[in-house]
């Protein structure tokens, strides 16, 4: 006797009707109930549509195998299935059933059994066609895609399309060229009415129809949020989609927080923490720091998201008791921040941010090993990714919905909120727990940022008023300084750990194999000089040298 249904996936696919240029197709839904299993088949079929007895072989020695091949590496039990396609309204309103005797409907009902699975539900403007024709998840061309894009096309819920890949192997042409052709010149035709994506794969499969936060949500939901052994990224189909689905779930549910926090999608976000909170309590073990990043976002977002679009508690009460119950000694700090975030109580801050950033090498004891290192560290492919991109993207997220600011507290609140963002994103240290102190940073950050323009008065003027920009050209400017502000500070770090100052001998070796270094770029009056004429200024040889070697000959000049 099996169990009652505990999770249904829904695929849409499309079925069709006679053959060559008549083929009519119509879009319908393939669903699939989890049934945990206690003895009996593994796949069971109900409802008016049936499906053919070669059909039914193929699924289960072709299809099954594909999905018990993710669940098992993803650390799932193998499940049984209820399977059942929706009756087409034509055929249900006649009292009769339709018969399924193809193989195109295989890719919409992988998707469904997947979704079951795995607890991740599909969105419903995909439809699905196309053959899965191994058990390693090889998709294959089926016939009639054009009618069956026709179908899609005129459907109002239907926004993406996903094919096989004619391209895939050379069965299609061969067996018909001119299908091939109408297959081509149907996805020319839909360009633009709705979005077609061609697929060969279950790995392409899965990354084209699971966004982030459905994956995170079935990572937390099944338990697979902190996979062990990922597969190899070039292994079969099947392990590189596993390893899509588990790797970098961590960072995932925050990026997927901070977007939904962000957009104002307070129930997403709700949702969200309350899967992480189940998961966590089911793992018995409070993850480490939790609350301080939840404080830190929530803290960092632009204040009229805050105001106007979140409700408090983001969780219950009783759920954070829950977790809290398995926190140490050492996360009661944390469980405090928890509490904080959960509760709206975000004019606190923690003292120290998170920090990502790779430390540079140890001091080596040969100078040129030290240039290299220091030179690594500061080149301009690394500073734009450990300092650029990581800032860039800060920016690029905190959307101003208004261009201009009505009044001087909002104008408060909005920089030092982005000072917030900033720092979060960076990993950089925030000095104090006070927001009275990190607001006033945030307005240092400011006066620096406009000292050639007036200072924080013509920032907060531009903020009112809009005339080059508004609060946006406010950002971009804290944005351009925050940014040089941090370069520099990586770079004296890298320096620092490279090199001892006190060490007299090892900043004149540095020097030497430094300017001997960019030696051919200097001109003859500066590399004839010896590197201790030098040697004494290093560190401002260095940061300059980060902005411009022309600047560094200017300088060495003045030495």
């Amino acid at each position: 006797m099996q169990s009652k249904p505990t999770t249904t996936g829904r695929a849409k696919t499309v079925l069709v009707f006679g053959q060559g240029r008549s083929a009519k197709a119509i879009v319908t839904t393939v669903t699939a109930k989890l049934r945990r299993r206690s003895g009996g088949k593994r796949l069971t079929f109900t409802g008016p549509v049936v499906f053919g007895a070669e059909v039914v072989d193929h699924f289960h020695q072709t299809m099954l195998p594909v999905v018990d091949g993710i669940a098992q590496q993803l650390g799932l039990k193998h499940c049984g299935f209820e399977l059942s396609i929706v009756n087409l309204g034509a055929a249900s309103a006649s009292d009769v059933g339709l018969s399924i005797s193809g193989y195109s409907a295989d890719t919409a009902v992988l998707l469904a059994l997947l979704s079951a699975e795995l607890k991740m539900p599909l969105g419903q403007d995909v439809v699905a066609t196309g053959h899965v024709a191994s058990s390693d998840g090889d998709i294959r061309p089926v016939r009639s895609i054009p009618a069956k894009l026709a179908a899609v096309v005129h459907d109002p819920d239907a926004g993406m399309f996903i094919y096989p890949s004619v391209d895939a192997d050379s069965s299609l042409q061969v067996l018909s060229p001119e299908e091939k052709e109408r297959t081509e010149a149907a996805i020319i035709d839909a360009k633009g009415k709705i979005r077609t994506i061609a697929v060969g794969d279950v790995y392409e499969l899965v990354r084209v129809c699971f966004c982030d936060e459905v994956v995170v949500l079935g990572a937390l939901r099944s338990g697979f949020f902190e996979l062990e052994e990922i597969p190899d990224h070039q292994g079969t189909p099947i392990e590189r989609a596993v390893r899509f689905l588990a790797e970098g779930n961590e960072q995932r549910f925050w990026r997927v927080l901070e977007t939904q926090l962000l957009s104002g999608s307070d129930a997403d976000a709700k949702k969200l923490l309350l899967a992480r909170v189940h998961y966590q309590v089911r793992q018995e073990r409070y993850p480490d720091g939790f609350g301080r990043k939840l404080l830190q976002l929530v803290r960092s977002l632009p204040p009229a998201t805050r105001r106007l679009k979140m409700t408090f508690p983001l969780l219950p009460m009783d759920k954070c008791l829950q977790l809290c119950r398995f926190a140490d000694r050492n996360d009661h700090e944390d469980v405090q921040h928890l509490l904080d975030a959960a509760l709206g109580r975000v004019v606190g801050l923690t003292e120290k941010l998170d920090s990502n950033v790779e430390a540079a090498a140890s001091s080596p004891s040969a100078a040129t090993a030290a240039v290299d290192i220091v030179v690594g560290q500061i080149s301009t492919e690394t500073l734009a990714e450990k300092i650029g991109l990581p800032i860039d993207t800060a920016r690029a997220t905190y959307v101003m919905p208004e261009v201009t600011i009505e009044s001087h507290e909002i104008f408060h609140d909005t920089i030092a909120g982005f000072y917030l963002a900033l720092l979060r994103h960076t990993d950089a240290a925030v000095a104090s727990t006070d927001s009275q102190a990190v607001a006033a940073e945030a307005y240092s950050l400011l006066e620096r940022a406009f000292r050639d323009q007036g200072g924080a008065d013509a920032a907060l003027a531009e903020a009112r008023h809009g005339t080059n920009g508004g609060v946006r050209l406010v950002l971009n400017v804290m944005t351009e300084q925050f940014k040089t502000e941090q370069q520099a500070k990586h770079v004296n770090r890298v320096l620092k750990e490279a090199i001892d100052p006190l060490d007299w001998d090892a900043s004149v070796a540095f020097m030497d194999v430094f300017l001997k270094r960019i030696g051919p770029q200097l001109p003859p009056e500066i590399r004839s000089q010896p590197p201790q004429r030098f040697a004494r200024h290093y560190q401002d040889i260095i940061q300059t040298y980060v902005r411009s070697l022309d600047r560094v000959k200017e300088l060495l000049r003045t030495f």
